[in-house]
């Protein structure tokens, strides 16, 4: 008896449309951390994390630099 059909599936995150610097694959905005919100009084920045699954890039893009859309 498989128990695939009593796990719901996970809910989708919705893609900021960028590409991943390192694999290609869809970008997800996520939350700073600290030290970005206070390098963000100098410098505008997006944290984003790579979707792809083997790939796991996170860092932050400048804002004026957000990734292109696909």
């Amino acid at each position: 008896m498989s128990l695939g059909h009593l796990i719901p599936p996970p809910l989708p995150r919705a893609a900021c449309g960028g590409i991943c610097p390192r694999c290609g694959g869809s970008l997800y905005r996520v939350q700073r951390r600290p030290i970005d919100r206070f390098i963000n009084i100098f410098l505008p920045l997006y944290r984003y994390h790579c979707g792809s699954l083997g790939c796991d890039w996170e860092g932050n893009l400048l804002a004026q630099q957000e990734p292109p859309q696909k």
